[in-house]
């Protein structure tokens, strides 16, 4: 057993990945796909599917980018990097959609199934994430779970927040050390 499992932030899969990869799964049968194959049609689907979501945002940053244009020279910023460079095609070759390690995550979370785990969990939470998913599931199921809240979203718990989360953090491992300490003065205790 593992003196102390801390969760920080654990993922929630968007709805669209855990269906087309059950799709996947599930179809195989009648067109017997590789494993590679279907990790390629995984990845490729996700990626048109991001490209359509992430339109509106396109939108906005080619408006955005305009506007930088219009500024006079000295006020022009020397290099503007594209918000999501990997969409610069519909149908990129797989070693580019393999570099998206997002999907790939996805792809081997997925075929993963949470079990019973039989102590205590800590997990480490941004407030500003919703609570979703397996974690809503878990908590009413397993009475040993413990919350720490961090300041901020997933991404900024890390950046922005950083000494509030390694805060957290370094309460979980002092409380763990303190009950393994007085675990074994009682334990000694007994003994003698």
């Amino acid at each position: 057993m593992v003196d102390l499992l801390v969760l920080l932030d654990p993922a929630v899969l968007e709805r669209f990945s855990k269906l087309l990869h059950t799709f996947i799964r599930r179809s195989n049968h009648l067109i017997h796909l590789s494993e590679e194959k279907q990790i390629e049609w995984f990845l490729r689907v996700l990626h048109m599917y991001e490209l359509v979501r992430l339109i509106p945002r396109r939108i906005e940053l080619s408006r955005h980018l305009k506007s930088i244009e219009r500024l006079q020279p000295e006020h022009k910023p020397k290099k503007v990097k594209l918000a999501f460079p990997s969409f610069k095609s519909i149908f990129p070759p797989i070693e580019t959609l393999r570099q998206n390690y997002r999907n790939l995550y996805n792809w081997v979370s997925l075929e993963y199934v949470v079990g019973h785990y039989p102590g205590k969990i800590t997990i480490l939470w941004a407030k500003e994430e919703r609570f979703r998913g397996i974690w809503k599931r878990k908590v009413a199921e397993e009475p040993q779970i413990e919350f720490y809240f961090t300041p901020g979203t997933h991404m900024t718990s890390r950046t922005e927040h950083l000494s509030e989360l390694t805060e957290r953090f370094s309460e979980c491992i002092c409380k763990v050390q303190c009950e393994y300490r007085l675990g074994k003065a009682g334990r000694e205790a007994i003994v003698s």
